[in-house]
This record gives structure tokens, C-alpha cells and sequence, in this order.
């Protein structure tokens, strides 16, 4: 059943799902990072948390409405 979905989603453009996960998270960077230094905690600890979110949301592609096409 989800194995026609994960070829046809996932498989067919893991070069750009990877790029586009690369520019996200390099993105991310900066920004988790100052609030983290606003909210008084290591920044590490923001880069760790950004990291875990973005693997464990990565699946669901995020909302079709938000994507410019």
C-alpha cells in the first residue's frame, strides 16, 4: 500500500528532497542559534533540537498549500 507512495514520492527525487533538506537545515542554523543565545541556553542544544524535528517531520513533506510551485 505505502510502498507504490514511498516510490513515487520519495525515491524519484532523492536528489532534490536531499537538497533541499541540506538548504533548510543550513538555513536553520543562524536563526535557532539566536534564540537560543536570547532564551540563555547553548546554542548547541538548539542545533541538536532543530536536527531531531527535521528528521522526524521530514517524512510527511510538510503542507501542500505552503509550497510555491
Amino acid at each position: 500500500m505505502y510502498t507504490n507512495y514511498i516510490k513515487n514520492n520519495y525515491l524519484t527525487d532523492i536528489s532534490k528532497n536531499f537538497l533541499a533538506g541540506l538548504i533548510t537545515s543550513i538555513a536553520l542554523l543562524p536563526e535557532v542559534s539566536g534564540f537560543a543565545i536570547i532564551a540563555g541556553i547553548p546554542p548547541l542544544y538548539s542545533i541538536y533540537s532543530s536536527a531531531i524535528t527535521l528528521v522526524i517531520l521530514s517524512p510527511w513533506h510538510g503542507n501542500g498549500e505552503l509550497k510555491s510551485h
